[in-house]
């Protein structure tokens, strides 16, 4: 089965929304763009007072049973127990590799 692919483009020419929920049982994940040119992007569990049983994604609670960041130098486990809120700030900005997809030129 092919992956469910949802682009942001952030292009303020073509209007799109601040925010994208995707929610799955047992938790949720946000991207929301700032003013700038940064997204938010925010992994949460359902907690059980946030359960709803009407809501199938919200049907179950969630736990982060484990997390890691990769970097060049390898790979960090992180310590997640207790956390049920992860939140990053993503900066973005152009980056010239010396191609251009630009058949034009």
């Amino acid at each position: 089965m092919k992956p469910f692919i949802k682009e942001v483009f952030g292009d303020k020419a073509t209007p799109e929304p601040e925010h994208h929920e995707f929610r799955f049982p047992g938790g949720t994940v946000n991207i929301q763009r700032t003013t700038g040119d940064e997204y938010w992007v925010h992994i949460q569990v359902v907690l059980p007072h946030q359960k709803v049983a009407e809501v199938k994604s919200l049907s179950k609670v969630g736990t982060i049973v484990e997390g890691r960041m990769d970097d060049q130098y390898g790979v960090e486990a992180l310590n997640t127990e207790n956390v049920n809120h992860i939140a990053i700030l993503i900066s973005t900005e152009e980056h010239d590799d010396g191609k251009s997809n630009d058949s034009n030129k």
